[in-house]
Parts: C-alpha cells; structure tokens; sequence
C-alpha cells in the first residue's frame, strides 16, 4: 500500500472514531442536536418494524425520537471492542428512567454495531 493511500485510511479510521465518540458523548449529555450533528444531510431511517423516512423528514423523525428518549430516561451509550483490530464491535444502550417521568422500567439492549 502506497504512503498516500496508508495517510487516508488512517485518516478515515480517525473520522469514523472520532464520528463514534462525539455520538456516544452526546447520547450521554442527552443532547439532541449532538446526536443529529453526527449523521449526513442525507441520512435514512429504515428502522425494523416501523415506516421509513429519507432526509429532512428522517431527521426531524430521529429529533423527535431522541427527545422522548431524553425525556423520559437518562441514557447511557457505550461500546466496546470484541475483537482485535476493531473487528467487532458491540453497542449497548442502556436507558435509565428519569426520577420524574414517572415510567419504572429499565431497558438495556445490547446488539453487534458497525462500530
């Protein structure tokens, strides 16, 4: 591998971490416009199970999901290599109730992420 091409994937892998780390960092101040300013202008919501929305309208969809998650839990993300070289990778969102927004149960997921 040429000098140049090593530079821009090492510059990329920085990107992508650095991408990660300012997401789990705003998921754990629960700031919402953290979380959006990490994903494109043309970022797509295909989540499972529910409809499907393509740019501004997926992002005003993903600012109306994270604010009734911000809302009613304190939610914590994290994630942790698996494997060596950042080959897998595991995400786990942990949403703890909010003393008084009255729900009483605590959700934890834990799923393998591209990240």
């Amino acid at each position: 591998m040429s000098r140049k091409l090593l530079k821009q994937a090492m510059d990329d892998a920085y990107a992508i971490r650095l991408a990660k780390t300012e997401l789990r960092d705003a998921y754990n101040r629960g700031d919402v416009n953290g979380v959006l300013a990490v994903f494109a202008d043309a970022y797509s919501d295909m989540s499972a199970g529910l409809a499907s929305f393509y740019g501004p309208e997926a992002q005003a969809v993903l600012r109306y999901r994270m604010k009734q998650l911000f809302a009613r839990y304190r939610a914590l993300l994290w994630h942790r290599s698996t494997g060596s070289a950042s080959v897998s990778h595991e995400a786990t969102l942990r949403a703890i109730p909010c003393p008084t927004s009255g729900h009483n149960h605590l959700d934890s997921r834990s799923r393998p992420a591209g990240f």
